[in-house]
């Protein structure tokens, strides 16, 4: 029995493993929407307050893949955040720390992301010939 390269067996790659093993535990939407993969598709909605800071504009934007909502107040004279925005996530968005690790990063979100991309085009020609046959399977 042989042992696993040295490179396999780095700590660095078995958070790695971990890490997209939680990433592939999201809907395609969220996954979609987090850094590492395409990132939020935010739309300007109505904000759902006000502010009372003078030459500011409260704001709201809403993603159209996750849905999750950011908020904040902005100058009109230079468009900066007044404040950090604060972004209210769709249930499921989020995942459970275990430990201390982190619960995903970029890289792990990218590889799940990537899988799913490619999982996608792999039943394309199937969705392909279940709609042109009426959606009935034609094995």
């Amino acid at each position: 029995m042989s042992e696993e390269p040295s490179h396999i067996q780095d700590p660095y790659v078995q958070l790695l493993k971990r890490q997209i093993k939680r990433a592939e535990t999201l809907t395609a939407e969220h996954l979609t929407c987090r850094r590492g993969a395409l990132g939020h598709h935010w739309q300007a909605v109505q904000p759902d307050f006000k502010t009372n800071v003078r030459g500011a504009l409260a704001v709201a934007y809403q993603c159209q893949g996750c849905l999750c909502i950011k908020r904040g107040v902005v100058s009109k004279r230079y468009g900066e955040w007044l404040a950090n925005p604060s972004i209210e996530y769709p249930e499921g968005y989020l995942l459970a720390k275990v430990g201390n690790e982190p619960t995903v990063s970029a890289q792990s979100v990218r590889a799940a992301f990537v899988a799913l991309v490619q999982s996608d085009i792999e039943g394309l020609p199937e969705m392909i010939a279940l709609e042109h046959h009426g959606g009935v399977p034609t094995g």
